[in-house]
């Protein structure tokens, strides 16, 4: 059986702003343009996976909206196993990334659909990999450690944004 990576986490659209600097508190600032990517930290990796070879499932949640179908669609092309993402009532989720000339950047998530990823949408077999990330709820993280353990997958954490980790999870991982 050829091994699949399954790739359990996060999905949103980034809509990033060149601005000449970052806005202090309260402040407002103009810039010209923004461009929308598609992004979270899940759906960057499942599409490097895949356009590196891998055999990729992407399990995820996104909005019935303008933004999920957006931030599937390089994924759909790349070839992702989509089968495992479900529409849920909340949007898609969206960053909204300031960079400044010096590169320095603001972030700010709002969470959306990923609130609602669970890790009941993954069924890992012995063969394969599961791929995570720290931007879907962290109890459904460590539920995914031990959906992985108990199907003989390996399972792999990549912790970021990063918070800490029980130790309990820690010894489950095959990399950290």
């Amino acid at each position: 059986v050829e091994p699949v990576i399954i790739v359990f986490g996060s999905i949103a659209l980034d809509i990033v702003q060149l601005v000449h600097r970052l806005p202090r508190p309260g402040e407002t600032i103009l810039t010209a343009d923004y461009v929308m990517l598609p992004g979270g930290k899940g759906a960057n990796q499942a599409l490097a996976a895949a356009r590196a070879g891998g055999d990729v499932s992407f399990v995820a949640s996104v909005g019935d909206d303008n933004f999920g179908q957006r931030a599937l669609n390089n994924l759909e092309l790349a070839g992702v196993d989509l089968s495992n993402i479900i529409e849920r009532t909340r949007p898609t989720a969206c960053a909204t990334i300031s960079v400044d000339a010096s590169g320095e950047n603001q972030i700010v998530v709002s969470s959306g659909a990923n609130l609602e990823t669970t890790a009941d949408q993954l069924k890992p077999k012995a063969s394969d990999f599961v791929l995570q990330q720290m931007e879907i709820p962290l109890v459904e993280v460590w539920r995914g450690i031990e959906f992985a353990k108990i199907n003989d997958a390996k399972c792999i954490l990549n912790a970021a944004p990063f918070q800490p980790i029980p130790t309990q999870f820690l010894s489950q991982l095959d990399v950290l």
